[in-house]
Order: structure tokens, then C-alpha cells, then sequence
């Protein structure tokens, strides 16, 4: 068991702990989703993970969830030329704005960006 730094809620430690930026100090999966949304708000980018069949994009503990509202599967070229899965996707971000991300390769972590209204 571990206390969170910033809640100071006890919380079951282990695989899966998420730490402060610059610091070994513990926090609990509720604090960390919402430093994640925070960091998303303020700058419009964000690493988050596909989960496909769910039609779902989450940050690495799952305490942030979207909806996944558009899906495109193509192939697209990574290092050397090689030809690699793509999976574009669009989502409803924090604040009820658009969202767009890319997992490229065989992977689930996408490259997630705010879409700017225009």
C-alpha cells in the first residue's frame, strides 16, 4: 500500500504506478488522470492508447476514457519504406471539443492532437 502525493488517498502500489514528473513521489490513478486531462486542456496534445475493439482511447492507466467516434484503417510507411498499419481515429476530447489521433505501427499508443475549429 502507498500514499498518493497529492490526494493523500492510500492506494495499492506496484505494476502499473504512476510517479510525479521529476520526482520519485507515488500518486493513484485518479490523480493521475487528472493531470493527464489537465496537460490535454492546456496543450492539445496528448499520449494516449487505442483500445481498438472497444472503440475506446485511454491514458496508460485507464482512468481517462473517450469514445471513439470515427475509425479509418490503412497501411502506411514507417523507417526504410517498410509498409506498417495506421489506424486514424477522431474522439471527443475533455472540454466536449474534436480530437484526432494516430497509432501507427503494431502498437496501441497514438499520437493525439486538439482539432482546431476553423
Amino acid at each position: 500500500m502507498a500514499r498518493c502525493a497529492l490526494c493523500k488517498g492510500i492506494f495499492e502500489s506496484g505494476i502499473g504506478k504512476c510517479r510525479l514528473k521529476n520526482s520519485d513521489a507515488e500518486i493513484c490513478r485518479e490523480c493521475a488522470a487528472l493531470l493527464e486531462r489537465k496537460d490535454m486542456i492546456e496543450t492539445g496534445v496528448a499520449g494516449l492508447y487505442l483500445e481498438e475493439t472497444k472503440r475506446e482511447v485511454t491514458d496508460w492507466m485507464g482512468g481517462l476514457q473517450f469514445r471513439v467516434t470515427a475509425m479509418q484503417k490503412s497501411m502506411g510507411r514507417g523507417f526504410g519504406g517498410a509498409r506498417v498499419p495506421r489506424i486514424d481515429f477522431r474522439f471527443t476530447g475533455p472540454l466536449g471539443e474534436e480530437w484526432y489521433g494516430r497509432v501507427q505501427g503494431d502498437m496501441q499508443l497514438a499520437r493525439c492532437k486538439r482539432l482546431v475549429k476553423g
